[in-house]
C-alpha cells in the first residue's frame, strides 16, 4: 500500500476481513480489520476507520491478542488526532503505549511514544514531547532502527530550538 493511495489495500483487505470473520480466525480477523481501518483513515473515511478499529479491538480483546489490542488502541488515538479530539487521541495513544509496554513490544511502544510526542507538541507541551521523544530515541537506538532514530533526533533538535 502506498501512503497516498490506500485504494488497492482496501480492495484487497475488505474481503479478507469478511472471510476471516466467517472462518473464526479471531486474531487474524482482528488485525486485518485494524489494518483495513488504517487504510480507510488514509483514504479519509474516518467513520469506517473507527468502526473497523472498534471491531478489531473487540475481536482481539476477546481473543486475548494483546498485540492487536495495542494496534487498535493506537488507531483510535490516530482517529482522535485526525478529528482534533485531543482527549480521545491521548487516551488511545496512552492505552496503546501501556499495552505494548506490558507485553514487551518495545518497537511498537517506541513508535507510539513518537506519536505521543507529536501529539503533545501540537498542544505546545514541548517538555512532555521531549520526554516521549527521548524515550523513543533510546528504544530505537537499542533496537537498531536508525531510520526511526533519525526521525526522533530531528524532532528533538526542533524541540530544543523552539
Amino acid at each position: 500500500m502506498r501512503r497516498r493511495d490506500p485504494g488497492p489495500a482496501i480492495a484487497a483487505l475488505a474481503p479478507s476481513v469478511e472471510a476471516l470473520k466467517r472462518f473464526g480466525f479471531a486474531q487474524f480477523h482482528g488485525i486485518y480489520a485494524i489494518v483495513l481501518g488504517e487504510a480507510h483513515l488514509l483514504a479519509g473515511d474516518a467513520a469506517r476507520a473507527e468502526a473497523l478499529a472498534r471491531e478489531g479491538l473487540d475481536v482481539t480483546r476477546g481473543a486475548g491478542y494483546a498485540f492487536g489490542v495495542g494496534f487498535s488502541q493506537r488507531l483510535l488515538g490516530r482517529l482522535g488526532s485526525a478529528a482534533g479530539d485531543h482527549p480521545q487521541a491521548l487516551d488511545g495513544l496512552e492505552s496503546a503505549l501501556q499495552t505494548f509496554t506490558g507485553i514487551g513490544a518495545r518497537f511498537e511502544a517506541a513508535r507510539t511514544r513518537l506519536e505521543l510526542a507529536t501529539l503533545v507538541e501540537s498542544r505546545d507541551d514541548r517538555k512532555a514531547a521531549a520526554v516521549h521523544a527521548r524515550e523513543a530515541l533510546d528504544a530505537f537506538v537499542a533496537l537498531g532502527t536508525p531510520v526511526y532514530a533519525a526521525r526522533v533526533r530531528i524532532m528533538l533538535e526542533r524541540l530544543a530550538g523552539a
